[in-house]
């Protein structure tokens, strides 16, 4: 999102239910006079390939997981700075999923390590059969324990236990 002051010639590009299902951040650009322009857009989209037929759908942006191959449709703008100078500055255009089986197959290998070393702990922990060892400070809350079940205040007495 930038400034509507910085751009006063573009017009404003609603995010979205994928991007603001809640409308929380059109709320927040409105109230601070900011405005998600054409330059701001990004395209999410997936590669579909069904009965062989290649082609582009729509994607929430929030099924991009570790491991996609994915392709970075990108552009590169120079920003006049200070003293004749410029900075250079990359602007997202799309993000496309072409492949997942590799997340597909990364996600099956943890689940089936997750799977293993949870079956060897609870081996682990049927199979200990020790007493657990008393510390020092143990014996100390004990012994304060019963201090206090002979504990009088006044006349009376007070019990504890």
């Amino acid at each position: 999102m930038g400034a509507e002051r910085d751009a006063p010639q573009e017009d404003s590009v609603p995010l979205g239910l994928l991007m603001d299902p809640h409308g929380v951040l059109e709320a927040v650009a409105r109230a601070d006079e900011f405005f998600h322009g054409p330059d701001n857009h990004v395209e999410y989209r997936a590669l579909s390939a069904i009965e062989g037929v290649k082609k582009y759908i729509e994607f929430d942006p929030g099924r991009f997981r570790v491991g996609d191959i994915v392709e970075i449709q990108a552009s590169f703008v120079c920003i006049p700075v200070a003293n004749a100078r410029f900075k250079m500055m990359p602007i997202m255009r799309a993000l496309t999923q072409l492949d997942k089986t590799f997340q597909q197959a990364a996600m099956v290998s943890r689940l089936q390590a997750a799977s293993a070393h949870t079956t060897k702990q609870q081996t682990t922990l049927k199979t200990l059969k020790r007493k657990k060892a008393y510390t020092k400070e143990d014996e100390d809350v004990e012994n304060a324990r019963s201090s206090l079940g002979d504990l009088q205040i006044g006349d009376r007495d007070i019990n504890m236990n």
